[in-house]
C-alpha cells in the first residue's frame, strides 16, 4: 500500500485578491503624497496584513481581519450620512464574511503556519 500525502490545499483566488487590494491600495496613497502619519500607519499594516495573507500565515489573516474592521468602525463614526457608511461598508464587510468561510480558514489552518 501507498502511503498517501496530505493534499496541500490552494490558495483560492480571493484571497490572492484581497492580499493584493489590501497591499496595493494602502501604497498608492502613500506614494501619491496624500499621507499623514495616521495614513503612514495604516498604509505600513495593510501592507503588513496583505503579504501575510498572501502567503496564507495565519497572523495575516487576523491581521486583515482587524484592518477591515477598523475600517468599517471608521466609516460608520466619521459622521457620513447614514445611506454613504452603508454602501461604503459593503466592500469591507464582504471581505470579513468571505475571511470566516471555512474553505478560507482552512487555508490558514494547514501544516505550514
Amino acid at each position: 500500500m501507498q502511503e498517501q500525502q496530505p493534499k496541500e490545499v490552494v490558495q483560492p483566488f480571493g484571497i490572492t485578491l484581497i492580499a493584493a487590494l489590501t497591499a496595493i491600495i494602502p501604497l498608492v496613497v502613500l506614494l501619491r503624497g496624500e499621507a499623514k502619519s495616521l495614513s503612514v500607519l495604516a498604509a505600513i499594516f495593510g501592507v503588513t496584513a496583505g503579504v501575510g495573507l498572501f502567503f496564507q500565515r495565519a497572523w495575516g489573516r487576523w491581521l486583515t481581519i482587524v484592518y477591515y474592521a477598523a475600517a468599517v468602525v471608521l466609516l460608520l463614526v466619521q459622521g457620513a450620512p447614514l445611506l454613504f457608511s452603508v454602501l461604503s461598508c459593503i466592500l469591507p464587510v464582504s471581505i470579513l464574511v468571505y475571511l470566516f468561510l471555512p474553505g478560507v480558514v482552512a487555508c490558514f489552518t494547514t501544516k505550514k503556519n
